[in-house]
């Protein structure tokens, strides 16, 4: 009878672990998307930390954007199947799992225009790539350190799957100070099937400059 019982304990306790460890399991679908949209918002770089703004303010030297290249699914998505990994056949269970999706062409370039003067090295119309940095780590408590150029943003952003949405999000920061009243930018984003899209950011009153 003990025998009986211990063992019971030990089964018990073994399926316990079983279910206490066993993962959500997400089936590797990945939804394939186009790039059909870009959206520049406003960032406020005054302090440490870059943080999203409705204001059309900026500092002289805190000019910074966030930049969305949205795109489309061209795929009908279908539900995923989620279930525990040890009782498939005792029990089902829904688990969050993040879409991942993967864009059908690559971002061959991504320039910046101003479309005002900043200051006697840059005039309206000018191709300031260059004169931007990005950032990748949104969320990085120090985007300090992860200041990277255009060209290596696009290293980065391409080829790489996207999780939740078929979005890729980066900040841009002007490295020149805004020596004028305002400031506007176009940017322009190239794909690998020739297709390009573009978007303006706000005109942003310059302040600071006193």
């Amino acid at each position: 009878m003990k025998r009986t019982v211990k063992a019971f304990i030990v089964i018990s306790l073994f399926f316990l672990l079983r279910l206490i460890t066993s993962c959500c399991n997400c089936t590797d679908i990945t939804y394939r998307f186009s790039y059909v949209d870009v959206i520049v918002n406003n960032i406020n770089n005054s302090s440490q930390w870059s943080r999203p703004s409705n204001e059309n303010q900026m500092y002289a030297e805190g000019v910074a954007f966030e930049v969305q290249i949205v795109g489309c699914s061209i795929e009908s998505s279908s539900v995923k199947k989620r279930s525990l990994a040890s009782f498939k056949t005792l029990s089902a269970q829904s688990c969050d799992c993040d879409d991942i999706y993967a864009s059908v062409h690559e971002i061959s370039s991504i320039r910046i225009f101003t479309l005002e003067k900043i200051n006697s090295k840059y005039n309206a119309g000018d191709d300031v790539t260059d004169v931007f940095l990005a950032n990748t780590c949104i969320n990085c408590d120090d985007v300090g350190s992860f200041y990277i150029s255009i060209d290596e943003l696009l290293t980065r952003i391409n080829g790489q799957p996207l999780y939740d949405k078929p979005e890729n999000r980066f900040l841009v920061y002007l490295k020149e100070k805004v020596e004028y009243d305002t400031a506007q930018f176009e940017f322009e984003i190239s794909l690998s099937d020739g297709q390009v899209i573009t978007a303006r950011s706000e005109l942003i009153l310059i302040i600071g400059n006193e």
